[in-house]
């Protein structure tokens, strides 16, 4: 063998042995922050879905509807609903009882944006939705006492956290807050 053969033999192998085996980058490991505002996510679509399956599209005014949750279980949304079509707002002023509402999302490529959370307890929402560019959706939510069982994150992490604290806002894209006194929050 010559020397420009055994260069080639020897690269050949060094690079095969490089990539031979490797997996992609696992995922950062979720810490509590993360998982926090992991579930946090999954109550505030499930609040989202709640309301646009039962109030979108109603007459403002006062609401009361009782809907299933997209897993198991039922939310309960109640309140009233002012709406400015001028520059596409809604004013609310809402409490969801969720009643072992489950909800669920397919799987995302983003590991934080994953979860199967059953949710219980009340949460008010008050401020402004918009349906235009040109207002800004700005709400503030509440609970004294939400409990949250079931996994975030993938791979999947057990989450339990019972009669919960919740002091949270959505300012457009953002929603920032505290759940169980921790800060928490996520970016849609």
């Amino acid at each position: 063998m010559g020397l420009a053969t055994a260069l080639v033999a020897i690269g050949l192998f060094a690079s095969a042995g490089c990539g031979a085996g490797k997996s992609p980058a696992a995922a950062p490991p979720c810490d509590q922050a993360c998982s926090d505002g992991t579930a946090l996510r999954a109550l505030r679509l499930a609040m989202k879905s709640g309301f646009n399956r039962t109030l979108q599209g109603n007459d403002a005014g006062a609401e009361d509807e009782t809907t299933p949750c997209l897993g198991a279980g039922t939310a309960r949304i109640h309140g009233s609903i002012e709406t400015n079509a001028k520059v596409g707002t809604m004013d609310v002023d809402l409490t969801y009882d969720l009643n072992a509402c489950t909800y669920l999302v397919p799987p995302d490529a983003t590991p934080a944006h994953n979860f199967q959370m059953t949710m219980t307890g009340t949460v008010t929402e008050k401020g402004t939705l918009s349906a235009q560019p040109t207002a800004t959706t700005s709400l503030v939510f509440g609970s004294t006492a939400m409990t949250f069982s079931g996994t975030v994150y993938d791979p999947a992490i057990d989450y339990e956290q019972t009669s919960c604290a919740l002091d949270f806002a959505q300012d457009g894209n953002s929603v920032a807050g505290t759940l169980c006194a921790r800060s928490a929050g996520f970016t849609f």
